[in-house]
């Protein structure tokens, strides 16, 4: 396999594009931490379990302490977020069909996931990533949980989210993710869709954002003349854990 260029870093680790077999690819390579080893078995057992066209392809792994790397699929359109980013001054150049398109793709991915009992636990734009042709995959399953049975065992890493994505039961009640929480942060990528801003941008330091997310029911503003369908779809997913559309709800309603 042959390293290329960066595509990204994160917490854990940075995401090179790379050259596997001929074919062009991503690779996850992670710091070797304690507890890495574990979680990256973890994530890579989770993304062996999908085999759906809104997720992003597991390829393979390593496991060697100095080698521990996610081989997946490459998507040349990049992360959701940059491509908010890029267009942000010009949105006539991201049409709102294409933005129905992204969020019907993100909530199909996620209704897969669902599905075979996988709880996401960090749905953002971040982890959405486009190829292409700005057709989306759900991606980065570090936080995600299987759910065991009819009740709410989980088993998986204990992190759960990012905080203004996070749903406000999780974020400040310590309530373990589900597949409703997953929902409420959908509607968040959903309104970023809308602003092309990331949530809560207009807070300037942490506590503005609790001041604004814990002393309020925890929402955005929606932009003025934004579609009827897609502004009720984004403040369902922010009622509360009973009031929340399923994914595919969500994605019937973005067809």
């Amino acid at each position: 396999m042959e390293i290329h260029d960066s595509l990204g870093k994160g917490t854990f680790g940075t995401v090179y594009k790379a050259t596997f077999n001929f074919d062009e690819v991503a690779v996850k390579k992670l710091e070797s931490i304690e507890g890495t080893i574990h979680d990256l078995e973890i994530e890579i057992a989770l993304m062996a379990k999908c085999n759906n066209s809104f997720i992003v392809r597991l390829i393979g792994g390593c496991f060697e302490l100095t080698k521990l790397c996610i081989v997946m699929e490459y998507m040349a359109g990049g992360p959701l977020n940059l491509f908010l980013q890029k267009h942000k001054n010009n949105q006539n150049q991201c049409p709102m069909k294409t933005r129905y398109q992204i969020g019907c793709d993100i909530a199909r991915g996620m209704a897969y996931l669902h599905s075979i009992q996988i709880v996401h636990s960090d749905m953002k734009s971040p982890n959405v990533l486009l190829n292409e042709a700005n057709r989306a995959k759900v991606s980065d399953f570090g936080a995600s949980k299987l759910k065991k049975g009819s009740g709410t065992t989980l088993v998986g890493p204990g992190a759960a989210g990012t905080t203004y994505w996070m749903a406000p039961e999780i974020e400040f009640h310590g309530q373990h993710s589900n597949f409703q929480s997953d929902m409420f942060s959908v509607g968040m990528v959903l309104w970023e869709l809308l602003s092309f801003e990331r949530p809560f941008y207009k807070c300037k330091n942490a506590g503005q954002y609790l001041g604004r997310a814990f002393t309020v029911p925890k929402k955005e503003e929606i932009p003025e003349n934004s579609p009827v369908v897609l502004s009720r779809v984004i403040e369902k997913c922010w009622e509360g854990p009973l009031g929340r559309p399923t994914a595919p709800e969500v994605a019937k309603f973005l067809l």
